[in-house]
């Protein structure tokens, strides 16, 4: 996909929803993208969309909601509120420090999240424009503090359809072959992916044995 493309949605009546998300962008756009795409599944679900930068100057009404979704689907009002406040009583003031660590919890942009915090009025305006007026390098402070890469899927096919593609092989309802094919990959690779979703199914097996009924009256309580 080319790198001026976000996302593209499609709606089809016998598969449903489809979306592609550019692999190129960085997982935090990436995100962002698809909660975009995921709104437009919602409100506009027979329209196809082609998202790319600098699309619109003035945005029409039926992509204001759009570009409105993804800050409250991604940094919910009520917590990002709690969390914030939290690290504001902790240290008596919001610092640079709690904004790239509140960014990295949420899996968004610094940039995104500096905004969001304008628009409740917990920063103030402008804030964003006098960081990167002062030459903030975002990737250079997240390796000083230790912020790790967030943790990503770039598989080009979904893990539900990665599933039923292994619960068709174990069942000798296709072959290897006709798998790899599936997943477009090799045999080799196939292998590898075969390996790595019986062990997850497993542990999700182990998983649900072991649960405790009481957690759920625990919780009901």
């Amino acid at each position: 996909m080319p790198q001026k493309y976000s996302e593209v949605y499609s709606y089809n009546e016998e598969v449903g929803g489809c979306m592609a998300i550019n692999s190129n962008h960085p997982e935090e756009r990436r995100r962002w993208s698809m909660a975009h795409g995921y709104l437009h599944f919602l409100a506009h679900r027979q329209k196809p969309e082609f998202h790319f930068d600098g699309q619109y100057q003035r945005f029409p009404e039926s992509e204001q909601l759009v570009e409105t979704f993804p800050k409250y689907f991604l940094m919910p009002t009520s917590e990002l509120l709690k969390r914030f406040n939290d690290m504001y009583r902790m240290h008596g003031k919001f610092t640079p420090t709690n904004l790239f660590t509140l960014a990295h919890y949420y899996g968004v942009s610094v940039e995104a999240l500096v905004y969001r915090l304008e628009d409740m009025e917990l920063l103030p305006s402008g804030t964003w424009d006098k960081l990167r007026d002062r030459g903030l390098k975002v990737r250079k402070v997240q390796e000083e503090l230790g912020l790790e890469h967030i943790p990503q899927r770039i598989d080009l096919m979904p893990l539900h359809y990665q599933h039923l593609a292994i619960e068709a092989l174990d069942q000798g309802l296709i072959t290897e072959g006709r798998f790899a094919e599936f997943l477009h990959v090799d045999r080799l690779e196939s292998r590898r992916i075969a390996e790595a979703l019986r062990e997850y199914s497993s542990g999700m097996r182990e998983e649900d044995t072991n649960f405790d009924l009481r957690q759920i009256q625990t919780a009901g309580k």
